[in-house]
């Protein structure tokens, strides 16, 4: 509530104590293994140790707001009426901690060393028979040794980190790709209660997310990253600016790029030959609002070429796309291709390297 938050999504508040002045805010949630009938203190001091590194500096002006689930929301056991009334008000927004552009998300995947537990301790915890958070030794304490792809809800949670402008290796699930997961890896909950309060908060938070991207960009995806975002793809029905460069692309992913329908089109360094841009311009030519399409450091020919310069030619023709501009700045594509300034020409593609610019002048 003291949070303000500018047009860049950059977060402020203004603070008293020890002298009036306004301190930038940092929010990491993280995303962890930890069991409810396990360790507390043990896995959050791992957890914390292990985001640490990745949160800024907590300085007079900068301070770092962590959402640790296990501790920022009231637990299973012991709470009143109201507390779970807040509990379930939270689950059904606790995605926002995750999903949120100006939010970091730190992935704790691997289980709680062995190192950390310290045999011969105890820890607080709700006890069954007590009734109430008590101190039990670690030794009588359930080990949860589900790993973290496992668990239901830190799947969730990983996919709504994934909703961002930029992918990394990690795209969000269309709902039915998720559901069809989920039921062949058997993921599992603590309770089971929580396998549809995750499913619906899935499908609600990815169509949120998706009809509201304007960017995309996707970048160092493999193969099987690949394949979601091609599933993926359909649902981004407003987008403004799609960038892939850097991966891969057969012929059906560049098609699913291009049937995207958006204004400007990066596909650098994707391994794209002629057959590829083949298709690609003729998807292109049912797009009606492409402006911009930059095909650099691919292995098109003579062919990919003629098709470029087609869909040029073509959009012109019927005054639908007369801004548009294909950058091809590739020296390889200039070697295979029989390339002539009258070729450039009559297709009005950007073929220029830097070495060749005064051939052109």
């Amino acid at each position: 509530m003291k949070l303000e938050i500018g047009a860049l999504g950059n977060m402020s508040m203004c603070v008293m104590d020890p002298t009036p002045r306004r301190m930038t805010v940092l929010i990491m949630s993280i995303s962890h293994a930890i069991g409810r009938a396990w360790s507390i203190q043990t896995h959050m001091g791992f957890s914390s140790t292990r985001s640490s590194k990745s949160a800024l500096p907590v300085t007079s002006t900068c301070a770092v707001w962590i959402f640790y689930d296990f501790s920022s929301l009231y637990q299973y056991g012991g709470r009143t009426d109201q507390q779970e009334r807040d509990f379930r008000e939270a689950l059904e927004h606790m995605h926002t901690l995750y999903a949120h552009e100006a939010i970091k998300v730190h992935i704790v995947e691997e289980l709680t060393p062995e190192t950390w537990k310290r045999p011969g301790t105890t820890v607080n915890a709700f006890s069954e028979t007590a009734g109430r958070v008590m101190p039990i030794p670690l030794d009588q304490l359930t080990v949860n040794m589900t790993p973290y792809l496992l668990r239901g809800w830190c799947q969730a949670e990983r996919q709504w980190s994934s909703l961002r402008i930029s992918l990394d290796n990690c795209v969000p699930m269309p709902p039915d790709l998720f559901r069809r997961k989920m039921e062949k890896q058997g993921l599992r909950f603590t309770h089971h209660d929580d396998k549809e309060v995750v499913m619906k908060l899935q499908a609600q938070v990815f169509a949120e997310k998706v009809l509201t991207t304007r960017q995309l960009m996707a970048e160092r995806l493999d193969a099987d990253a690949l394949d979601v975002l091609c599933a993926a793809l359909p649902f981004y029905a407003d987008l403004d600016e799609i960038v892939v460069t850097g991966n891969l692309l057969p012929r059906s992913a560049a098609v699913a790029v291009a049937m995207t329908n958006a204004r400007s089109f990066q596909m650098e360094s994707c391994g794209l030959g002629d057959e590829e841009v083949e298709h690609i311009a003729a998807t292109l030519l049912n797009c009606d609002k492409v402006e911009e399409l930059r095909l650099g450091r691919n292995n098109i020919g003579n062919r990919g070429l003629q098709a470029l310069g087609d869909l040029k030619a073509l959009g012109d023709l019927r005054k639908a796309k007369p801004n548009l501009y294909i950058d091809v700045l590739d020296e390889r594509s200039l070697r295979n291709a029989d390339f002539t300034p009258d070729m450039k020409d009559d297709a009005q593609i950007n073929v220029k390297t830097p070495k060749m610019i005064s051939a052109f002048a």
